[in-house]
């Protein structure tokens, strides 16, 4: 299968190395910035002048925007497959690299995991996908890290491709296997308060989180990375009993216990705290301090961290304030909101860790837009659960666009209707899944 998608990444090379200038547009989240990292390195390392922007979501009006000069070649990253009719409008060449399945594939040079046969909702990032071709343009194999961090990201197994180019990174060392849950660089204290991933419940619950600490026997004011091997068995353990009295998705202890990476050669070592530090800045517009971090500059790093701290509070606040306003569909539950900063992190958490037996819906309504996210996991796709149909044909049932993963997808649509779509969406998934 890899052999087969290494046969589209010859032609894409082929394609980049024939044009002069580069306009590369990738997605605003952390495999979107970590493909764009990739891209970006590989091509300062071969004299390829670039130009890189950030979207939020690729439609007419967005591509209206895009002006290249003739000679260009125009990159999108981890978006594309599923926009055929709008790419069309672009003048010039165009080059996808993306990793959502191919629903609507566009007439243009394509890199997708799924054209080779690899999953890529669980398989292969955007960011893997880049990277395969960054290691083919030549000695770029320390950008195994951000490849790591791009399937971190879209929260991915390390199985099929991924495990690949994890053991090569290894046998590199460019990456290593840290020990136990993956928690942030910091106090334990501050580390279980801020965690999303997992999702703990211990954000404004002081007494509860002491109690927690004194009952496995772990100073909570010591850092994590210093803790001996016996502190972080005691800590995963207790982390892990609280997450499997909650109504989290079965497999998500699995997951986590093969998701804890260090980064030696990175600005920020630990690979979940780099990842939700990029993932913050993206969703706070700040694009230039996700990559200037990515790209090694340490002046990026407090303020990529501030820019963490900030958003991890206002997301676990959210997610408080919400847990009592959850609507109940036949076959889903639901958000309905107003001028949320956030949808996807929000679906996330409340999918994965209290709300995980259907697809969980948040629609986010703004001043000219309604931004929804959707999340689902793996029992409920083996059900016959494909999200990234669901928001697709529910997104154009109401004037909008939407579309994505099986278990991760998204729409936007103009204000008026959103109960019309959550009607759609929860009429889908009961389809699918019954």
């Amino acid at each position: 299968m890899l052999e087969i998608l290494n046969e589209y990444i010859k032609e894409a090379i082929g394609y980049i190395r024939k044009h002069k200038f580069i306009r590369i547009f990738s997605h605003y989240d952390t495999d979107g910035i970590a493909s764009a990292v990739i891209m970006v390195r590989a091509l300062l390392r071969k004299n390829i002048p670039f130009h890189l922007s950030f979207l939020k979501r690729l439609d007419r009006e967005v591509v209206g925007t895009i002006d290249a000069d003739e000679g260009d070649l125009v990159v999108f990253l981890d978006m594309g497959s599923g926009h055929g009719e709008v790419l069309k409008e672009i003048e010039g060449d165009v080059l996808v690299i993306d990793h959502h399945y191919p629903r609507d594939n566009p007439k243009c040079v394509h890199v997708n995991p799924y054209l080779g046969g690899i999953d890529g909702a669980i398989e292969l990032s955007s960011a893997g996908t880049t990277y395969l071709l960054a290691r083919m343009m030549g000695d770029n194999l320390d950008l195994s890290s951000f490849a790591i961090i791009g399937a971190l990201g879209d929260k991915q197994k390390m199985s099929g491709v991924n495990k690949i180019i994890l053991d090569e990174a290894e046998s590199t060392g460019y990456v290593r296997k840290g020990e136990g849950i993956p928690l942030y660089s910091m106090k334990v204290k501050e580390a279980l308060e801020l965690s999303t991933e997992p999702y703990l419940g211990f954000y404004g619950n002081e007494e509860e989180l002491d109690a927690f600490l004194s009952r496995i026997g772990v100073d909570g004011e010591k850092s994590v990375d210093e803790l001996d091997t016996d502190e972080r068995r005691r800590l995963s353990n207790g982390i892990v009993l609280r997450i499997l009295k909650r109504n989290s998705f079965e497999g998500v202890v699995d997951e986590l216990m093969t998701r804890n990476f260090v980064l030696p050669g990175e600005v920020i070592q630990n690979a979940t705290m780099l990842a939700d530090v990029i993932n913050s800045c993206g969703r706070m517009g700040l694009y230039g301090v996700a990559v200037g971090l990515s790209l090694g500059d340490r002046k990026y790093c407090k303020k990529g961290i501030d820019v963490f701290r900030s958003f991890q509070i206002k997301l676990l606040e959210k997610i408080r304030e919400c847990e009592d306003k959850v609507v109940e569909g036949q076959n889903i539950r639901y958000l309905i909101l107003n001028n949320s900063y956030t949808t996807g992190p929000l679906a996330t958490v409340l999918s994965r860790y209290m709300f995980s037996d259907r697809p969980f819906l948040v629609v986010n309504v703004k001043k000219n837009i309604v931004k929804s996210s959707v999340r689902g996991n793996l029992k409920l796709v083996e059900k016959g659960l494909d999200l990234g149909l669901v928001m697709k044909e529910a997104g154009e049932s109401v004037g909008g666009t939407g579309g994505g993963h099986n278990v991760a997808a998204a729409a936007t649509f103009e204000p008026g209707r959103e109960l019309e779509f959550v009607k759609k969406v929860d009429e889908l998934c009961g389809k699918m899944m019954n």
